[in-house]
């Protein structure tokens, strides 16, 4: 079941947040599940759940911050702390965004795996606060980029290797004459896979930029039904999978 809640991870990495919503959910549902196999479905659940725009993520994900403390392992309270510093940075509130960080860094990121010290070095200069010194390790490809000033590669190593969240995370630190083009890009991004929480800040700070003409017509999100299904399909849909089945 552990192993379940990190499939769900997978899933949510890859831009299918649905799926991987219905997978930690099944996961936490099942009965007498440790507290150590219950924690990579309810992060997921919390970090979807944001993405997705829910009511109700947060306190998830502020749940599965005191299970994982109550482990005192680094390994799984690190994933929830940054999961805490994205909800804070989609809600634009500047003051918790630093808060989460600071605390990061009091963790022993010295021995930080590469992934999560480039993921702390990205989010500092993002927020334009200092690098952490103790960050030492070579960072993995596309935050190496973003962090040597060229988020467009980042974005691009990214979408290689089929991380599309990320890519439009990346896409929306271009300034300059690219802006326009790489803010639409992240929207589209963010639009195909629901992840409508980044695409409404996406939307917001283009606006502020004056970028508001490059970015692609907002579309009318799916049925409620499809909303509720884990692949995204309607009930007509269902009827023609079913069909097939029965050849």
């Amino acid at each position: 079941h552990y192993l379940v809640g990190r499939q769900a991870q997978l899933r949510m990495e890859q831009g299918r947040l649905r799926e991987a919503e219905t997978i930690a959910t099944g996961v936490l549902r099942l009965p007498r599940l440790t507290l150590v196999m219950r924690l990579p479905a309810l992060t997921v659940l919390g970090r979807t759940g944001i993405r997705l725009g829910h009511e109700g993520a947060g306190e998830i994900l502020r749940r599965a911050l005191s299970e994982a403390l109550a482990t005192g392992e680094p390994q799984n309270i690190a994933p929830v702390r940054f999961a805490l510093v994205e909800a804070a940075w989609l809600s634009t509130d500047e003051t918790a965004l630093r808060e989460h960080l600071a605390l990061l860094q009091a963790m022993d990121v010295a021995n930080f795996d590469p992934w999560e010290a480039g993921e702390l070095a990205v989010w500092l200069a993002r927020c334009g606060l200092p690098p952490d010194e103790r960050l030492t390790l070579a960072f993995p490809k596309p935050r190496a980029l973003e962090l040597a000033g060229n988020p467009i590669a980042a974005a691009d190593e990214w979408q290689r290797l089929g991380l599309p969240y990320e890519a439009a995370l990346a896409l929306l630190q271009v300034s300059g004459a690219g802006a326009g083009q790489a803010f639409a890009r992240a929207v589209s991004l963010l639009d195909g896979i629901e992840a409508a929480a980044g695409a409404g800040r996406a939307r917001a700070t283009a606006r502020r930029m004056g970028l508001a003409e490059h970015l692609p017509q907002q579309k009318r999100g799916p049925y409620a039904a499809a909303r509720a299904h884990p692949l995204g399909l309607t009930k007509r849909d269902c009827d023609v999978l079913r069909l097939l089945v029965d050849g």
